[in-house]
């Protein structure tokens, strides 16, 4: 799946609206401080706010599986959008730098590259750019579940199953497959209890990690380990307004270090070539299990093939 597929999605979910929902739960953990105080200020609201908060769970509840995915999605898009504006400022950002960080959002998305592409005539309306928005991050959906498809870690059948699911439900099942790929590269090698506390993360705050960990290592999983950054890199790279920009850019610098590597492994130089010239998730995905498997297999004491393995380790949405 593209790079650039969690920013898509967490436009045009903004683009959709900013009314309040439901604080709903992102893993099937509860805080305990988080239940008591949610529990202390619930006994402070007036019984009217009370009845209108029961009101609209009420209504929540009673709305379809997948509108009520989608209102899920965005309660996590905002959240997003919060914590990073915290993180750049180290302060909690009140309602009204809230407000104006979403308003930065949205204006940068109708200046940017989905503007270039509606149909020349009057300034688009936020219908229009989410519009655009949603037609480019399916087409990075239906191109990531085809990827699956054609390695074998989804089935005909099931692909056909999915696809006539609504979009809402299509798109939580596509990044619960893209946290489980993210995750078996991020967590190479971690232990086990921090493997656990990624396998909690919602699917765009585990997309928020990988993006900081090709920040530092240029290639998530194996590939970054082997060809890490220098400040040579960085400096060539500082310029990319984009990750899919800067992403190429990085595969262009490192390709002559990219084909030494696999061929030096035994990948045939026409798979390596398709690599190069292929998705860069996709590239990240394969070199990691050809290393992987080569690793294991030296460990292990075996000869070892130079193919790609057919593994389906992270494939199912956990």
């Amino acid at each position: 799946m593209s790079a650039r597929l969690p920013l898509l999605l967490a436009l045009a979910l903004l683009l959709g609206g900013a009314e309040l929902v439901a604080d709903l739960p992102t893993s099937g953990r509860i805080d305990p401080q988080v239940l008591r105080a949610n529990h202390q200020r619930w006994q402070r609201l007036p019984e009217a706010e009370r009845d209108a908060l029961r009101e609209r769970w009420s209504q929540y509840s009673r709305l379809p599986s997948g509108e009520r995915e989608t209102l899920f999605q965005r309660a996590e898009t905002l959240r997003r959008l919060k914590a990073g504006l915290q993180q750049r400022t180290g302060l909690e950002p009140s309602a009204e730098e809230a407000a104006g960080e979403l308003a930065r959002v949205m204006d940068r998305a109708r200046q940017g590259a989905v503007t270039g592409r509606l149909a020349a005539g009057p300034d688009p309306t936020d219908a229009d750019v989410r519009a655009a928005l949603e037609r480019e991050l399916f087409q990075h959906v239906d191109a990531f579940m085809n990827s699956l498809a054609r390695r074998g870690d989804i089935e005909p059948r099931a692909l056909v199953r999915w696809r006539a699911r609504p979009q809402s439900e299509q798109l939580h099942d596509a990044l619960l497959r893209l946290k489980s790929e993210q995750l078996d590269l991020y967590a190479e090698g971690a232990p086990a209890a921090a493997h656990d506390e990624l396998m909690a993360l919602p699917p765009l705050d585990m997309a928020a990690l990988a993006e900081r960990r090709r920040l530092q290592d240029g290639f998530l999983g194996l590939l970054g380990r082997e060809l890490q950054l220098t400040d040579a890199d960085r400096r060539e790279l500082h310029g990319a307004e984009t990750w899919a920009e800067l992403l190429e850019g990085l595969r262009d610098r490192k390709a002559l270090q990219i084909r030494e590597l696999l061929e030096a492994r035994g990948a045939p130089a026409e798979r390596v070539d398709e690599l190069l010239k292929g998705p860069i998730c996709e590239m990240e995905r394969d070199v990691h299990r050809l290393l992987r498997a080569r690793r294991s297999s030296a460990a292990g004491g075996g000869g070892g093939g130079g193919a790609v393995p057919p593994d389906t380790e992270g494939a199912t949405p956990r």
